[in-house]
């Protein structure tokens, strides 16, 4: 869970212009986003797995040291990695209150009737763990008691993992459950016992699911395939809801795709049936969208993701694409990055890579890298087939 916070060094950036590139020899394993005053991804280097972000204006990586990536959480500026080391389960904790710090040694996961830990949320007294099989498996663990509480299982046949949230010894999953016009929305609300609670959130025929941070609240999003729209519903700190089902007014037309920013307050980008993108704000009771601003990005931009500044945000949309036919592999990428000042128009797109293509199943991704005063794109190679590359691409520095 990522607990966003304002940027706390206010700094004037300026576009860098022509962009430096920097060569790279990364893959892409998993986009972290802003913790703390910088963004954070995971990368693999000469099969290793290296946490990487902007220090100085320069692209750092510190080796995490596992075999494997499972699940991934985040309290506050703690960053904890589940996975393997050594054909073993560990947890590891990574402090990122002072950047580049090398990470903890990582604990010994709990002993636990699931055979692999697909995604974590990790509290002060408690962590809830979830599991994929032929069904979604969810189990509480007392830290301090080192107890386990019972397995319950949801039926769903959805790719997505569930969004895990604990605070204190409450513990809650959100996900979507069922299958085809029976999708929902539900919420598994865990005890302190580990005893669990099951409740529908909505009954549309589920789309896409996002949540988000709004102080202490949850907000559940997510659009429809029999309505039009984009709605919500607020969750207490236990998972309990606060709302009723809500349209998100300020939508002009219904979107294809919308991606949230998980900052303070949350922001959500919308591309509509045009191809046209725009960013919004969720207001304070997130009921609607305030500051509805268009993102001058090319309408075949399929990804968009964000980070905030204390100067505005730098946005890097990107399209990946793989070619299945012909009983052959073919890919095509394009990524562009964008930035939005707080009280200004966008800035002019940069091209961060034209219409790219390449054989095997495998493609590009394209995300912003920020830190107080520096902001680049990071564009990675993705996909089985594809070996170590890219380039980070410098866009903003400090304003002289």
């Amino acid at each position: 869970m990522v607990e966003p916070a304002a940027p706390t060094a206010r700094v004037r950036t300026c576009a860098i212009d022509p962009p430096v590139r920097v060569p790279q020899q990364l893959q892409i394993a998993r986009w972290l986003g802003r913790i703390g005053d910088r963004s954070y991804l995971i990368a693999r280097h000469d099969q290793r797995l290296v946490l990487v972000s902007l220090t100085g204006g320069t692209l750092t990586s510190v080796v995490l040291g596992l075999d494997s990536l499972r699940a991934d959480a985040v309290t506050g500026t703690h960053l904890w990695l589940a996975g393997t080391r050594e054909h073993r389960s560990v947890l590891l904790d990574v402090d990122l209150s002072t950047p580049g710090l090398p990470a903890r040694e990582p604990e010994l996961l709990v002993t636990t009737p699931l055979s692999t830990i697909d995604a974590i949320a990790v509290g002060s007294e408690r962590q809830l763990i979830a599991e994929r099989g032929t069904k979604i498996a969810l189990q509480l663990y007392d830290r301090a008691a080192h107890k386990l509480g019972p397995v319950a299982q949801i039926n769903t046949t959805d790719l997505q993992m569930p969004e895990l949230r604990c605070a204190g010894d409450r513990c809650f999953a959100v996900g979507v459950e069922g299958d085809g016009a029976d999708r929902r929305i539900y919420v598994e609300r865990f005890a302190p016992d580990g005893s669990a609670e099951h409740e529908v959130l909505a009954d549309d025929h589920v789309a896409t699911l996002q949540l988000a941070s709004l102080g202490a609240r949850t907000i559940v999003l997510w659009t429809a395939f029999d309505h039009q729209g984009v709605f919500m519903r607020a969750l207490d700190p236990s998972g309990k809801p606060l709302t009723r089902r809500t349209g998100i007014a300020g939508i002009a037309r219904p979107p294809v795709a919308f991606e949230l920013l998980p900052a303070a307050p949350p922001r959500i980008a919308l591309k509509d049936a045009s191809g046209a993108w725009t960013i919004a704000t969720l207001d304070a009771d997130a009921h609607r969208l305030d500051e509805v601003r268009a993102l001058p990005l090319p309408s075949q931009t399929s990804s968009f993701t964000g980070a905030v500044q204390s100067d505005g945000i730098l946005g890097a949309g990107f399209s990946s694409q793989v070619d299945y036919q012909g009983g052959t592999h073919a890919w095509t990428a394009r990524a562009t990055a964008v930035f939005l000042p707080t009280t200004r128009d966008a800035e002019a797109p940069v091209e961060v890579l034209p219409t790219t293509s390449g054989e095997g199943r495998g493609g590009m991704a394209a995300f912003p890298l920020v830190e107080p005063g520096h902001a680049a794109v990071l564009v990675l190679p993705q996909g089985d087939e594809s070996e170590d590359g890219g380039e980070l691409v410098m866009v903003r520095k400090p304003c002289t």
